[in-house]
């Protein structure tokens, strides 16, 4: 087993990159051949191997050409495969950007300060894996035994309880609610200037207040019972004085549940229309010999809408089968009224002004009566023009709403 030296030694040998090891020295004919190649991982688990292989009992000076010396004799002493196989990672690191060098470097020096502070026993475990992937495999365990040694006494009592692969679903759970937290935290530094105690942001200002609020109504039929709760309680923060959560929810919401204008439209199977239920049993063989279960995307969208009946529909497509009954509202006439004024107020009027919306506004005639091409049209155009549709888009310029979603950055 190699001591706590022999990782530190080698993994800081290996960080210092080709400014130490790049160093060339001539044959006696003349050519140019590597000296000990800069050794550098090109991912984590070849980082796991080459810290495996080597073995140093010295203290690092890389500024010492006794110490380089020692280091030479040790690539010497290794198989001659091993030996190219070193050289050709160092060439594939070289041909490298240097900003992806930079981050191989640092993602070596961070295991290697994590892999010399374990344990012996630890340590044997890592370097002693019979292959790369078992010692990744145990590179996660010991970081998932970290994590939850550091995690509030009543999850640890949790975990303990827990067989390994639920042990391992639990910890995926805790690390996304972790890196949910992490985001809001982002969120709400970014968006601090606006939303301050005391003061009303600019999107709730005037009639903003009410067409968020009409926005919300359209969108509640669409979520599960505890993401309407949620929203609820954010929304009646603001009695106090928090628009912040309200507005970070109905962000959140709405991009995890997109709305199409219409009704709300069938969200299983037994609330398909039966002139659909009928075509799909005779036409396909899945709904026919297996049910829909066999889909797993249905399985997986059932009880929500849209989504249950976009996947169908785009299944639909896919395999050029025809639903004799559309799935959604999408008939101008069939539209809620806000949208039929909007349409004959805004939107028309303003393609009618270019040839180019001209063309998009005959576009959008020929999609009337399929599903979800028209609804969907509809708000697409709207944001193509800088356009609000009353209760089915959130008020404002689309920038304004991604401040709140983790991934974008403020404008």
């Amino acid at each position: 087993m190699r001591g706590s030296n022999g990782a530190r030694n080698e993994g800081t040998v290996m960080s210092r990159l080709s400014a130490i090891w790049s160093k060339r020295t001539r044959t006696h004919d003349g050519r140019r051949r590597l000296a000990w190649p800069s050794v550098v991982a090109l991912h984590s688990v070849l980082v796991t191997t080459l810290v495996a292989t080597a073995s140093h009992d010295a203290p690092v000076n890389p500024d010492d050409p006794a110490y380089l010396r020692r280091q030479y004799a040790w690539f010497r002493a290794q198989e001659p495969a091993r030996q190219q196989q070193l050289r050709k990672l160092h060439e594939d690191f070289q041909a490298l950007p240097q900003e992806d060098q930079a981050r191989l470097t640092r993602v070596m020096q961070t295991y290697n300060a994590w892999l010399t502070r374990l344990p012996d026993a630890d340590r044997e475990r890592v370097t002693a894996a019979s292959t790369a992937a078992a010692r990744l495999e145990a590179v996660k365990d010991l970081r998932e035994r970290e994590w939850v040694e550091m995690l509030p006494k009543p999850y640890r009592d949790e975990y303990v309880k827990l067989d390994v692969d639920a042990r391992r679903q639990k910890v995926q759970e805790w690390r996304a609610e972790e890196a949910e937290r992490r985001d809001e935290w982002a969120i709400a530094q970014r968006t601090s200037g606006e939303f301050q105690p005391g003061k009303v942001p600019a999107i709730f200002t005037g009639d903003g207040r009410a067409q968020i609020d009409a926005f919300v109504a359209n969108l509640k039929p669409n979520l599960s019972e505890n993401e309407r709760k949620a929203l609820d309680e954010a929304q009646a923060a603001i009695d106090d004085g928090n628009y912040f959560w309200y507005a970070f929810e109905v962000a959140r919401l709405s991009h995890l549940h997109p709305i199409l204008p219409g009704k709300v439209g069938p969200k299983d199977w037994a609330s398909l229309p039966i002139e659909d239920k009928n075509y799909l049993l005779q036409n396909d063989k899945h709904f026919a010999k297996r049910g829909w279960q066999e889909l797993k995307e249905l399985r997986r969208t059932q009880g929500r809408w849209p989504e249950f009946a976009l996947e169908l529909a785009d299944y639909c497509q896919k395999n050029k089968f025809e639903l004799p009954v559309p799935l959604g509202d999408c008939r101008k006439l069939q539209m809620p009224a806000e949208v039929r004024e909007f349409l004959n107020k805004s939107l028309e009027p303003q393609l009618q002004r270019t040839e180019s919306g001209r063309a998009e506004l005959k576009a959008l005639n020929d999609a009337e009566g399929k599903w979800p091409e028209y609804p969907r049209m509809i708000i697409d155009l709207a944001r193509k023009h800088k356009l609000s549709v009353p209760g089915w888009t959130l008020p404002g310029p689309p920038q304004v709403w991604d401040r709140f979603r983790a991934g974008k950055k403020a404008r």
